[in-house]
């Protein structure tokens, strides 16, 4: 992340495309120090499960501004239940 300075609360989101729905989201208190330097995130959705096959979305938010998301697409696992 770069071009940004200050507290944030930073959140990330997985919703389900097919119906919107929101499946986890977790949210993080951070510091931006330098504007000129770029900063990273780790954030730990821990024991994330995904209810159906499909196609999800992560969405990253600096308080209510949208920053960016990456789609994928969930599917099951040979040998999966």
């Amino acid at each position: 992340m770069s071009d940004a300075a200050g507290d944030y609360l930073f959140k990330l989101r997985l919703v389900k495309l097919k119906d919107e729905a929101l499946v986890a989201e977790i949210g993080i208190q951070a510091s931006v120090n330098d504007i000129n330097l770029y900063t990273e995130l780790a954030l730990n959705m821990a024991n994330l499960q995904f209810p159906e096959t499909g196609k999800y979305e992560f969405q990253l938010y600096a308080g209510d501004v949208y920053l960016h998301r990456v789609t994928m697409n969930a599917i099951l696992a040979e040998g999966g239940r």
